[in-house]
């Protein structure tokens, strides 16, 4: 590979992850090509990318783009994975899933929203519940929060009416 087309590689890199929610590291070694592509093509509907590239490439497309951290993970084959979802669970999930059909291929580390993390976290992160369903929550509540104000606002004039007549029964 000529530096121009280099330097194009790490260009193009750099831009595809600054928009990077979730980028995951995996050693890739003893899997095969059919293995691969089935393994691109579940990431692609995953609205995720997978990238081999050599990790003198990927350290200066790292740096350019932000992440810090991840330097001492770029050693032997190397593949990354990326989305920029923002929903990155589904990302994982799909990750998570082929790992369990083949042990041999691993997760080095990752980084989510440019911060490195532990191999671990992957787990975590695929247990998040969807975007969709975060912000459905949030709906519920804000909506939630007129409804008891409302009801806590109707709750003082009955009291009021309620010691009155309680009163008169006392006084009765």
């Amino acid at each position: 590979m000529q530096k121009q087309e280099k330097e194009r590689l790490v260009n193009e890199l750099t831009d595809q992850l600054r928009d990077t929610s979730l980028l995951v590291l995996s050693n890739f070694q003893g899997i095969n090509v059919q293995e691969m592509n089935r393994l691109r093509r579940l990431v692609q509907k995953s609205n995720g990318y997978f990238r081999v590239v050599k990790n003198t490439l990927i350290k200066r497309a790292l740096s350019k783009s932000g992440f810090l951290g991840l330097d001492p993970l770029l050693s032997g084959p190397t593949a990354i994975f990326y989305t920029d979802q923002q929903d990155p669970s589904v990302l994982s999930k799909t990750i998570l899933a082929f790992l369990k059909e083949r042990p041999e291929f691993s997760v080095k580390g990752l980084a989510f929203e440019k911060a490195a993390l532990k191999s671990e976290m992957l787990k975590d992160l695929s247990e998040l519940p969807s975007r969709e369903q975060l912000l459905s929550q949030l709906v519920g509540v804000l909506n939630s929060l007129p409804t008891r104000f409302l009801q806590s606002i109707n709750c003082i004039p009955q009291k009021l009416v309620l010691s009155i007549a309680a009163l008169e029964k006392v006084k009765a």
